[in-house]
């Protein structure tokens, strides 16, 4: 994630929220964020914050620990689908990938169809 996909990142998490902090700490947000995160491709860590909001029940922002555990989450699905794919000798697949995969089965849920994905 780089320090410009943090922005996106921590301003979205705000709308979602409606929450306004002041424009340092504003900023030690977004730097905090893009060096947590800085491994990670933005659309995994988005997805990320999706399925932890999606499952919350308690109505907080996310934190990055919070966040960290969904991708810790996806980490272990990408190391089981890797052993099958190489078992049956073939190419390894990353993390963007398995999200665009769940994001593509998501979109034709609840897409109409001729919408999206298709």
């Amino acid at each position: 994630m780089t320090l410009e996909e943090a922005v996106y990142t921590v301003d979205w998490i705000e709308r979602l929220y409606w929450r306004k902090k002041d424009d340092e700490a504003r900023k030690d947000l977004i730097k905090l964020w893009a060096v947590i995160f800085v491994d990670y491709e933005a659309e995994v860590v988005k997805y990320a914050v999706t399925q932890f909001i999606k499952h919350d029940r308690n109505g907080y922002p996310p934190m990055p620990g919070q966040v960290m555990g969904e991708i810790e989450k996806l980490e272990d699905e990408l190391s089981f689908t890797n052993r099958i794919l190489k078992q049956n000798g073939r190419k390894k697949t990353t993390l963007a990938h398995i999200v665009r995969s769940k994001l593509k089965d998501e979109h034709r849920r609840y897409l109409p169809k001729g919408e999206g994905y298709d």
